[in-house]
């Protein structure tokens, strides 16, 4: 799944905000307070957490997300591709929850139970080596090592993540590809 960009219509405190990603890795830099952690949480909802929650479930992932200066719901996109086909996820939680994801023909779905259901099938991972290992923040990392002892599902996850990231290679040795890396990072580091 290759992300493209990311579109907060109103998103805690962020409200008309679109983000556009390139291929590769992509560093969010800012001030304490400026709304990366809040872009985080966008892309985390949008592929993890149905828009349709019972009132305690809301209260704890959306409610501390409600827009700033008051209001009922938040909403983003996310526009990715997979395979080379592009999909267009939307959601929106709390008096007006619906989900939509726009196909690579132009068809949509708008069902959630569906939308969720092919959202899986687009994942490159399942849903709790998404969350443990591939979406976590720096400080949950220790969390992130007792949930892969206690979650064998997630380590097989990843493990099958890592293989299939082994053979697309291409022949490429793991030496030139860490050279290639270890190049790539000290440019993108450079600028820090």
């Amino acid at each position: 799944m290759i992300r493209s960009s990311l579109e907060v219509a109103s998103f805690g405190a962020l409200v008309s905000m679109r983000l556009e990603l390139q291929p590769g890795m992509n560093v969010i830099l800012g001030p304490n307070e400026a709304g990366k952690s809040t872009l985080f949480k966008a892309l985390q909802h949008l592929l993890l957490t149905p828009v349709h929650l019972n009132k305690r479930s809301f209260q704890q992932l959306i409610g501390p997300l409600l827009p700033v200066g008051g209001g009922d719901t938040v909403s983003c996109t996310l526009e990715f591709q997979v395979e080379g086909q592009r999909f267009r996820l939307a959601k929106s939680w709390g008096a007006d929850a619906w989900a939509e994801l726009h196909l690579p023909d132009g068809a949509r779905i708008t069902r959630e139970e569906a939308v969720e259901a092919r959202l899986l099938e687009l994942l490159p991972v399942r849903p709790g080596t998404l969350r443990n290992v591939l979406l976590t923040y720096q400080s949950g990392l220790p969390a992130t090592m007792a949930d892969l002892e206690a979650d064998r599902e997630t380590v097989h996850g990843l493990s099958d993540l890592l293989h299939r990231g082994v053979l697309d290679t291409d022949g490429v040795s793991v030496g030139r590809f860490q050279e290639a890396l270890d190049s790539q990072c000290q440019e993108y580091l450079r600028h820090w």
